[in-house]
């Protein structure tokens, strides 16, 4: 077609595609996003391994950061794993990836898998936080609660059904004609998936939907029997919430404190409703520490910033101009100065950020919570003046995503390129494939 539009046209090699123009490409697109990352104060990573058809492993590294109130995902990279896959390898791999993005002052933290442990390994020797894939975790909670013995011998029985109507024509047959019969929808019966907790609820559903007809396809009343509310239903409620509860309480009993200093800075959730009234005092003093700790580091580093070097001079100068003394005359004290100030200038010196700090807390925790459709960025936005310090921590926290999604998702696309028809790909190939479907329309 190109021929007959354009005969004079010269398609681009493969070898020019791949060595020079998707090269050059990607070069452009990491400088943008290089550039943006500077003006980031604090980043979020989410990380997790795949493996191609090829058999090849991969770990795909997104980072996430707030520009302006705007939640901003990229793909940073996709690295090849060839050494063995230990929290070692992972950590000398995360590495690398935030001293080549220039992420290692931006107090990273990262959000992983609960059920990789070579990944909270790798995090644990980096020293960051680490936050486990919330979907991931209501997921594994979820799963142990389904274990118990009342609620496993009943999901059993229900998936035994389900797979007798899946692997029989006939059943099946029969199973259809009772759904017209009975005019109920003509919808399939529906198993349940050990990684996915909801599709135990969604086969639920599915069967007390279609219960008639099952009913008279097996002509079994036992069935029946199984399935009807009983006086004993209540107790395994019980116990399903109470070992939801309690895998819960167990895997964020390192987290809890962050995890709620997060949910008072979302104006959705600030009353924080579902802890006590000390926890949420707590909670709130937490938040103020926070604040201070920050501008006292800030401060610090403003103050080193701008003392440097000014000693060596003044040293210099003496000993050149040869005076018998050479030690540097004492510093005039400033205008401001005062001997009280001196004397107790260190303790109180953050005084002021603290009385603020708390003046901020106490007018945010009196505004009435926003809606929870409404999106909580947005309002930080409009309202960062008004809260010049407790807007800091909220940048910081609500850059976090909640789980480790946005890597996973990468495997679909991954499963897009890397082919039958092209197992040549390069390692090197496959992560600037992949970096460019993502991040191309970057701006």
């Amino acid at each position: 077609m190109l021929n007959v539009l354009e005969p004079r046209y010269s398609i681009p090699s493969r070898k020019r595609m791949s060595e020079e123009i998707i090269p050059k490409l990607y070069n452009e697109v990491k400088q943008k996003i290089t550039l943006s990352l500077t003006t980031a104060d604090r980043v979020a990573l989410t990380c997790d391994g795949w493996t191609s058809r090829h058999q090849d492993t991969y770990v795909t590294i997104t980072c996430h950061y707030l520009d302006d109130w705007v939640l901003i995902s990229n793909v940073l990279q996709t690295r090849a794993m060839q050494d063995s896959h230990t929290g070692a390898n992972i950590c000398a791999l995360l590495s690398d990836a935030l001293e080549e993005w220039g992420l290692t002052k931006k107090d990273p933290i990262i959000v992983t898998n609960n059920n990789a442990t070579n990944m909270i390994r790798a995090v644990e020797m980096m020293e960051l936080l680490h936050i486990g894939c919330f979907a991931h975790t209501i997921n594994l909670a979820s799963q142990a609660a389904l274990k118990l013995p009342a609620i496993s011998r009943l999901l059993g029985r229900v998936r035994r059904i389900v797979t007798f109507f899946h692997r029989s024509a006939n059943a099946n047959k029969v199973f259809k004609e009772k759904q017209r019969l009975l005019n109920l929808p003509c919808r399939k019966l529906t198993i349940d998936v050990v990684t996915r907790w909801n599709s135990a609820l969604d086969m639920l559903d599915r069967f007390l939907e279609q219960q008639p007809a099952i009913s008279a396809a097996l002509l079994s009343p036992e069935l029946l029997d199984e399935m009807r509310s009983t006086a004993g239903d209540s107790t395994v409620i019980k116990e399903l919430k109470s070992a939801i509860h309690d895998n819960l309480r167990f895997r964020y009993a390192n987290l809890k404190e962050k995890l709620y200093v997060a949910s008072a800075l979302d104006p959705r959730f600030k009353t924080l409703p579902f802890i006590s009234d000390e926890e949420r005092e707590d909670t709130f003093t937490t938040l103020i520490s926070e604040i201070v700790t920050l501008e006292q580091v800030k401060q610090q580093g403003s103050d080193s910033a701008g003392n440097g070097g000014s000693a060596p001079v003044q040293e210099q100068k003496s000993l050149s101009e040869g005076d018998s003394d050479p030690s540097p005359a004492p510093p005039k004290r400033s205008k401001e100065s005062c001997a009280l100030l001196d004397l107790l200038g260190a303790a109180y010196v953050c005084a002021p950020v603290a009385d603020r700090a708390r003046e901020e807390v106490g007018k945010y925790r009196e505004v009435t919570p926003i809606p929870l459709s409404d999106d909580p960025l947005k309002w930080w936005c409009k309202h960062e003046g008004v809260y010049p310090l407790l807007s800091l921590q909220a940048k910081r926290y609500l850059c976090v995503p909640g789980t480790s999604v946005p890597a996973e998702r990468i495997f679909s696309t991954a499963g897009d390129i890397i082919t039958a028809q092209r197992s040549c790909l390069l390692p090197e190939h496959v992560d600037q494939l992949l970096f460019l479907q993502k991040n191309y329309s970057f701006q």
